[in-house]
């Protein structure tokens, strides 16, 4: 399947961070998520606070997964 968005990347930063809000926030409607006219990146440092550590940590694990495959492929 297609690979997950990079939240180290300019251009695909909001991608990660509405994916992971997402995944790791319980929520019913799109306004659990992000407020009206706020942009997922902030949203995203907004909800940082309450999350896991658990899911904090698999998120670093995802984003050392995708730099060690660049490095590689290097």
């Amino acid at each position: 399947g297609p690979r997950l968005p990079r939240g180290d990347r300019e251009n695909t930063r909001a991608r990660y961070c509405r994916l992971m809000i997402m995944l790791f926030v319980p929520w019913r409607d799109v306004h659990d998520l992000k407020n009206e006219g706020e942009t997922w990146p902030d949203a995203f440092t907004r909800h940082q606070i309450s999350m896991k550590t658990e899911h904090l940590t698999i998120m670093e694990n995802m984003l050392l997964s995708d730099e060690c495959k660049d490095s590689r492929d290097d």
